[in-house]
């Protein structure tokens, strides 16, 4: 297996991206239960309720998702500098055992 930290540190910014993605999606429909309620009145109310329900389940999936993608995100970064240090630690042992001639 071939490890690069450079890819490592690219997907956890791709993570970190779809994290603030999926926030800003979520936040883009706030209030649309309520423009619902706004604009059609009480007899829209099923539909309101409905969309209000709706919306919490998007939001509580939205933000599972973004929490994932954030440790996701962590995780892989952490992962890369654990690589970088054994590769660093690795090499000034190596470095110590080999002499040019």
């Amino acid at each position: 297996m071939r490890v690069t930290t450079t890819h490592l540190n690219e997907l956890s910014s791709r993570q970190a991206s779809a994290a603030d993605e999926l926030r800003s999606a979520t936040l883009a429909v706030e209030g649309v239960d309520t423009a619902v309620r706004n604009t059609h009145g009480g007899i829209a109310s099923a539909t309101a309720d409905a969309l209000s329900d709706a919306m919490a389940a998007r939001r509580s999936a939205a933000t599972a998702m973004a929490v994932a993608s954030d440790e996701l995100g962590r995780g892989l970064a952490h992962a890369a500098d654990l690589y970088d240090d054994t590769d660093d630690a690795m090499g000034h042992t190596l470095d110590g055992q080999v002499r040019l001639a």
